[in-house]
């Protein structure tokens, strides 16, 4: 890879962080599925929350390692950009303090985005100085991951298949709802997808593997009833398409090839009756002719937005208030809206809470992000960073439709393989 500096004075224990993202999903879900019974929702929902939270600052301490040993320049942040960090930071703590209905949940938030931009941080650093071991490492490590995980949700099944009334949309071991876990299988379908791009070695033997990781990625997002994923990775690959042109014609054929297998393989997997699960079900509902059933009431949750950030358009509420909002309007107690933690679209919870002042600034910041990591990634026309950069493009345009920007483990994954794609160095211009 020549555009990452594969120092062989990069020599640290880097792959810490790596065995940590490949092991978790795994592990969390074998401690819920051996205390199924005994723990209450909420304890469930932090048992799969906070570990994602720490793991950042882990990829940070080895950054600091590499760093210790190297001294190589840290990556440039530049001054608008930490000007406009440190003013939303300020801005949140002050709308925390004063207006947030409930100032808890706004700093967790505020300390996990904080937590994960420095984990993209250290990212750029690490795989530049590491080089394409790095990269490689992500790739796989969140690809096996999921991939090691799905065994998992099959003892789930196969010990409570019968249990009725099971809430089987907030029971997937080790990501508990099934969105949060449509994210997992999203990310590692990309970072698949790349891998098999790039496999030069072991042959057909090893293409073979991967498209049967990645049938089985498939799969379980078809039998999850993702259809806010299938229609994210659709989109990505046609984006991914125009950045590396020289890769579509191989990224087009592991995605058609394991979708197709991964599909027919859903429809012989048994499903909860009563939910959004199944291949069947994702046809009917994408069918529908009525836009707020198909956006699963979607359209009633953002005209609610768009009236909250109505009550206090400059400034905003505070990170992550539309729970308590919600619970507070006179409507709440004739509906459902007080179980959405997020507005199922990131823009619209950038202006809820930062306002039009602050939003405008944090938008222009992330799209300015994305930008130039996908001119560097196009310039370098390098494959190795595909699967990053569709996984990227894949969560992102989620974000437009649902909680990736929300959840710990999705925005660590945002973060981590973002690094990746803003550690392309420019090459020189050629004479």
């Amino acid at each position: 890879m020549s555009e990452v500096n594969s120092s062989t004075n990069a020599q640290t224990r880097y792959w810490l962080p790596l065995m940590a993202l490949l092991a978790l999903p795994s592990l969390l879900a074998a401690i819920e599925i051996s205390v199924w019974d005994s723990i209450d929702f909420g304890t469930r929902f932090r048992l799969w929350e906070n570990p994602w939270q720490y793991l950042p600052y882990l990829f940070l301490i080895i950054m600091g390692a590499v760093w210790y040993n190297t001294r190589q320049p840290l990556p440039h942040i530049g001054r608008i950009n930490l000007g406009i960090v440190a003013s939303l930071l300020v801005l949140n703590t002050v709308l925390t303090s004063t207006v947030s209905p409930v100032p808890a949940i706004a700093l967790q938030k505020q300390n996990l985005i904080l937590g994960a931009a420095l984990a993209g941080w250290a990212s750029v650093y690490l795989a530049r100085g590491i080089g394409a071991r790095y990269v490689h490492g992500v790739n796989l490590a969140l690809f096996a991951g999921i991939l090691l995980h799905v065994p998992l949700v099959f003892v789930m099944i196969y010990l409570h298949k019968d249990d009725a009334g099971l809430a089987w949309l907030y029971r997937i071991p080790g990501f508990g709802g099934v969105r949060l876990y449509n994210y997992a299988l999203e990310a590692g379908i990309a970072v698949g997808i790349g891998i098999f791009v790039t496999s030069t070695s072991g042959g057909y033997l090893r293409k073979i593997t991967v498209l049967s990781g990645l049938a089985i990625l498939w799969m379980m997002l078809f039998w999850s009833g993702g259809r806010g994923a299938v229609i994210a990775l659709v989109g990505a690959l046609i984006l991914t398409s125009f950045i590396l042109p020289k890769c579509a014609k191989m990224m087009w054929i592991a995605a058609v090839l394991s979708c197709m297998v991964g599909g027919a393989a859903s429809v012989m997997i048994w499903t909860p009756e009563g939910g959004s699960f199944g291949l069947l079900e994702i046809a009917q509902r994408t069918a529908t002719i009525e836009v707020n059933s198909l956006s699963s009431g979607r359209m009633d949750l953002w005209r609610g937005t768009l009236d909250f950030i109505s009550q206090k358009p400059v400034f905003g509420h505070g990170l992550m208030q539309i729970t308590a909002l919600w619970t507070d309007a006179q409507e709440a107690t004739n509906s459902q809206m007080t179980r959405h933690m997020h507005a199922h679209n990131i823009v619209l919870d950038i202006f809820l809470a930062f306002g039009v002042v602050g939003g405008v600034f944090l938008l222009f910041l992330l799209a300015k992000i994305w930008l130039v990591s996908v001119l560097r990634v196009r310039k370098s026309a390098n494959p190795a960073f595909l699967g990053a950069l569709l996984a990227v493009n894949s969560l992102l345009s989620h974000s437009l439709i649902s909680g990736t920007y929300y959840h710990a483990h999705s925005i660590v994954y945002i973060a981590l393989l973002l690094g990746i794609c803003l550690s392309v160095k420019a090459r020189p211009a050629q004479q």
